[in-house]
């Protein structure tokens, strides 16, 4: 991307983290969890980036929730800090929690099958009241 193109020391560093972490060396065959692990490298403020799967996943997740926070409701992201999924119920309301609950199970229930998928039938099942 343009964004290593212009900080190539990030792009040497990110490829380094890939070769070292089996794990999630692994994951990069699919351009969707590349593009999650490029994004969390490119967002993650010196933290460490995540080393498993579950971390990953974990990760991309709270930051979608921070993002979506920022945008709707204009917290300021510095404001906004999730390192488990219970913490996220300070910024949704309700309903937004309990919509993200579903996604959530209906995401687990797709990869304990391992799907990256969802059909029309898993979204009828696990939203009964928004899709009928």
């Amino acid at each position: 991307t343009d964004y290593y193109k212009s900080q190539q020391h990030l792009a040497k560093k990110l490829l380094a983290y890939i070769d070292t972490h089996p794990n999630v060396k692994d994951m990069c065959y699919l351009p969707l969890h590349l593009a999650m692990i490029v994004y969390l490298n490119k967002v993650s403020r010196s933290q460490n980036l995540p080393e498993t799967e579950s971390e990953i996943y974990r990760r991309f997740v709270s930051h979608s929730v921070i993002r979506y926070v920022v945008k709707e409701k204009g917290d300021d992201d510095d404001d906004v800090y999730i390192e488990r999924f219970s913490d996220m119920k300070k910024f949704l309301s309700d309903e937004e929690y309990e919509l993200f609950q579903n996604i959530s199970c209906l995401a687990l229930y797709a990869k304990i099958q391992s799907r990256i998928i969802f059909s029309a039938q898993d979204i009828e099942n696990h939203f009964p009241t928004k899709f009928t």
